[in-house]
This record gives C-alpha cells, sequence and structure tokens, in this order.
C-alpha cells in the first residue's frame, strides 16, 4: 500500500503549533504525529541523547506508513536531521530557528533568538549563525527548562509565565528589540505571554518570526516537487505519544483546537 501519510514529529507538544499551521497550508493531508512526551524535554539533554531518543521514535512513527516527516523540534533537528535523512527513503524536513529571515527583514534593533539551551550549543545552530551578515544583533537567549515544562503540563493562564520572562528577557528593558525568534517549537503556544511581556518592557513591540512557518513551507514545496500533494480528502490527524495516551491525547486535542493558539 503507498504510504499516505505525513509524520510530525517532536519533543512533546511544541510541534502542535507547526501542525496547526500545516493543517492550514495543507488541509487534504493526513498528519500523524508523535510526541516523546515521557522524555520531554529535550533541550537539557546531551547530543547523542537527543539523536538516540529522536531516532527511536521516528523510527516508530515510520512504521506507520509516511511519504514525508516534519521534525517539529528544533532541538531534535539540529542534533539529528542529518541522521534521519540518511535512515528514511521520504522527503524529510527540520525545523530551525528563523534568524536569517529576521535579520533580512529587520532594518534596526536587535534581535533576540529564544530557545532551548541545547540548541544554542549545537553545532547545526552555530553553522547557521555563521550566515548572518551582522551576528552581533542576534542575541542567542537560552531558556530554562521551565518553560517546556509548563506547556507540557497546560499551563497557560494569565500571569504564569512572568517570572520565567523576567529571567531571561529582563535584562533588555527599554532597549530597542525589533524582532524575537521563536526558537523552539513550544513557545509560538505562548507568544500571547511574551508579546504581552515585550510591549510592556521594550521600547517598541517587536515582531516575532516563527521557523515552524518556514518549515510548513519547504514541506509543502517538497511534497510538490515529489508529486505527493493529496488533491482530494478532507484531512485528518491521528496522535501517538511515548507517554500515557489518557494523560497527553486531551491536552494534546486542546491545544490543536483552541483558537487561543492561533
Amino acid at each position: 500500500m503507498t504510504p499516505t501519510a505525513i509524520g510530525v514529529f517532536d519533543s512533546g507538544f511544541g510541534g502542535v503549533s507547526v501542525l496547526r499551521y500545516a493543517q492550514k497550508q495543507l488541509p487534504k493531508e493526513s498528519f500523524i504525529y508523535y510526541g516523546d512526551n515521557l522524555n520531554a524535554p529535550y533541550g537539557c539533554r546531551s547530543e547523542d541523547e537527543i539523536r538516540s531518543l529522536t531516532l527511536t521514535a521516528c523510527r516508530s512513527l515510520y512504521k506507520r506508513g509516511l511519504k514525508a516527516l516534519l521534525v517539529a523540534c528544533n532541538t531534535a533537528t539540529a542534533a539529528s536531521i542529518n541522521l534521519l535523512k540518511e535512515e528514511f527513503p521520504i522527503p524529510v524536513i527540520g525545523t530551525e530557528p528563523d534568524i536569517l529571515n529576521a535579520e533580512a527583514d529587520l532594518a534596526d534593533g536587535m534581535i533576540l533568538m529564544m530557545s532551548t539551551e541545547a540548541t544554542t550549543r549545537l553545532p547545526r545552530y552555530l553553522k547557521l549563525r555563521e550566515k548572518l551578515i551582522d551576528p552581533a544583533r542576534v542575541v542567542d537567549i537560552p531558556c530554562p527548562v521551565g518553560f517546556v515544562l509548563k506547556i507540557e503540563s497546560g499551563v497557560f493562564a494569565k500571569g504564569s509565565y512572568d517570572e520565567l520572562l523576567e529571567q531571561v528577557l529582563g535584562g533588555f528593558k527599554e532597549k530597542l528589540i525589533s524582532g524575537i525568534v521563536l526558537g523552539c517549537t513550544h513557545y509560538p503556544l505562548i507568544q500571547t505571554h511574551i508579546s504581552e511581556y515585550a510591549v510592556k518592557h521594550f521600547k517598541t513591540a517587536p515582531k516575532f518570526y516563527d521557523g515552524g512557518k518556514t518549515a510548513v513551507r519547504n514541506l509543502q514545496m517538497l511534497l510538490a516537487q515529489n508529486n505527493l500533494l493529496n488533491s482530494t480528502g478532507n484531512g485528518s490527524v491521528e496522535f501517538m505519544t511515548s507517554g500515557n495516551m489518557e494523560v497527553y491525547q486531551p491536552l494534546f486535542r486542546m491545544l490543536l483546537a483552541s483558537p487561543e493558539f492561533d
């Protein structure tokens, strides 16, 4: 049987932010989402650990019959994307911090790149930084795992992230921050919280950049180039997790459906 599904992988729920956009851009496609919730977060793990966990999860996902694989995790992409492309005979698309587009788009001001600690230290991201025209403008902000842990627990109430945001962004108060790159796919799920902090404390409201959207556009392009786009059908989503399905599926469905995360 010809594989028809697109696999979407993340360390946990962050990839839902990418999946939501993928559904809008590719409404006729069937997606299988795998969240490695049992082992989240990846951002504090070694490169070898991240690779091992990513390969294990994506092998399980691939067995379901995939025509393409979207790695909706910046950290997993930085550690494992080349291995995944060697492993699987299908289009494999990664997600990376959108720093190059942000720099090209913004004429002045600082650009903050918020991501996991692991992403900022992995060689793939460091090579991406080498492509910047003015690297000094783009400031890496390695964020504590508390952000991801709260998101994985379904914490989204107003004010829930104030302390963490003060911890990582407090040093930029009253400065000209023209852009914020959301370099972890979990962070678009709390963009409202980040935006409220920025509007309150920075000189101007920054523009946000989400590499997940670029990843989906790359996916769409590769599917078209390989004649893999669905022309009929209503689309569907299936959820897989390394954790307890009864615990994680309700939160997955909420994140996928709620207009709060548009």
